[in-house]
């Protein structure tokens, strides 16, 4: 345990160090996919980000599999509740075509972390992030944040009746879309 002295001359760190400091503790992660030795990265500011950015191929293996075998270069991807962009970082380097990635992500500083995690693997190109709420009703709707922290999860939608999550930490007044696809355009999307 420190002692009371060295507790008291950190107080007379200037501020600006401690932003400083926080920038200089973020975590690059990288992952290579043992099936075609592509490497990704993920810049994690949390554990909780560190975490989903270490099991990005072994979480859900399956998901991962299947997308390996779905995916074709020129598809359109849509992944709802993105987090920091697992599925969506995936499928974009199988997307050697013209196909796209859209990741849904409404919880502001995971998005946060979804962008920098798109740029890190150089995917702003194939990649869209929209920060919004896939819901059943366009409009406007509290979001309840369960937790402030990048790749949290939990957050909660309040529309049609939803149950008040007890335990918030803060609430925003989120846009809210329904997820359409308009059939004359083409295929329906992959959805994650």
């Amino acid at each position: 345990m420190p002692s009371t002295r060295h507790l008291v001359r950190l107080k007379w760190i200037p501020a600006r160090h401690w932003f400083y400091l926080r920038n200089a503790m973020q975590v690059t992660v990288r992952v290579r996919d043992p099936v075609t030795g592509h490497r990704y990265l993920s810049v994690a500011q949390s554990f909780q980000a560190l975490q989903r950015a270490k099991e990005l191929l072994k979480k859900e293996p399956e998901t991962i599999d299947w997308l390996r075998r779905q995916l074709r270069p020129n598809d359109v991807f849509l992944d709802v509740g993105a987090n920091i962009g697992t599925f969506s970082i995936f499928a974009a380097t199988q997307m050697t075509g013209s196909g796209h990635v859209y990741a849904i992500e409404p919880h502001l500083p995971t998005a946060t972390q979804l962008l920098q995690n798109i740029a890190a693997n150089k995917l702003d190109g194939r990649t869209s992030v929209l920060s919004i709420a896939a819901s059943d009703v366009d409009g406007f709707a509290p979001f309840r944040y369960k937790r402030w922290g990048e790749g949290a999860s939990g957050s909660q939608l309040g529309v049609n009746g939803a149950p008040s999550m007890r335990d918030h930490v803060g609430t925003e007044l989120k846009a809210s879309a329904r997820i359409e696809w308009p059939a004359p355009s083409g295929p329906p999307p992959l959805l994650v």
